[in-house]
This record gives C-alpha cells, structure tokens and sequence, in this order.
C-alpha cells in the first residue's frame, strides 16, 4: 500500500469524523430546539462515526442519555411514542407556519427570484406538506417498543 493509499483512507476517516461531529452537534441543537429534531443527526453522528472513530462511535452509544435512542434504532428500529408524538407535532406546525408566513412574508415577497412563488401561494407548502407526510408516514410506520423475543 503507497503513501497515496494511507493518506487517501486518512482523508476519508476524517471526513466521516467531521460529518459525525456536525450532526452532534446539530443533534444536540435539536434535543433544545422545538421544531429540529435531534435524534435523527445523533443517529447518523454514530453511523459517521463508525467508519472514521470507533473511538467516537462507542462515546456516543454508550452515552447515557443519547445512547439508549441509537441503539434502540440500530438494534431494533424502533421510535418510542413520545418521539412519534413530537415529530408529527414538529412536522405538522412547520406546514402551518409556511402556510400562514410565506404568502404573506413582505421580506419574501421582496427577493426577485422568489416573487413569483410566494405570489402564487401554493408550491412551498404544498411540497413541504407532501415531504412531511411522507416523513411522519415513515415515522409512524416504525414500531414503538421492542419486540418481544420469546424462545
């Protein structure tokens, strides 16, 4: 293996270590935030982590507050009721808010390029409606408690 390969695969695993560190830190901004939801970003902080620091990967499965969440996913793809509860609840205000904000917005209304959609009303909350439904729709399809396993 040249020095070319080494320092190709060190670039990688650094790469995964700074994608994982962003999505904690994204992650944790979620856990305070109301509408950004932060186990989704520590989940893909672990997934980032596990290809660039096993190290970092182990940290934050093991973390007694987060862990439980990512393990739960991993192991079982499992989404307890209260994480259901909350992201229909942020997924459903963020529809309302783009319904009763962007049509009205004068600040976007203003932008050039954006003019004509807000003008028209319709296309950035009816996507935003349809991405989310789908989004929630995955969510509520996860079970809520790990199987039993009975032998």
């Amino acid at each position: 293996m040249g020095t070319s390969a080494i320092s190709s695969i060190n670039i990688v695993r650094l790469a995964f270590i700074m994608a994982g560190w962003m999505a904690v830190g994204i992650g944790v901004l979620g856990l305070i935030l109301p509408l950004l939801p932060g186990t989704p970003f520590l989940i893909l902080a672990a997934w980032c982590f596990s290809r660039g620091s096993m190290r970092f990967h182990d940290w934050l499965v093991g973390h007694r507050l987060v862990g439980p969440s990512i393990r739960n996913w991993r192991d079982h793809r499992v989404i307890p009721v209260p994480a259901k509860i909350g992201a229909t609840i942020g997924l459903v205000s963020s529809v309302v808010l783009l319904i009763c904000v962007v049509p009205n917005h004068p600040a976007l209304a203003g932008d050039f390029w954006f003019t004509p959609v807000v003008e028209a009303g319709w296309p950035i909350p009816t996507i935003a409606g349809v991405v989310n439904a789908l989004i929630g729709a995955f969510i509520l399809s996860r079970p809520s408690r790990i199987p039993d396993v009975t032998s």
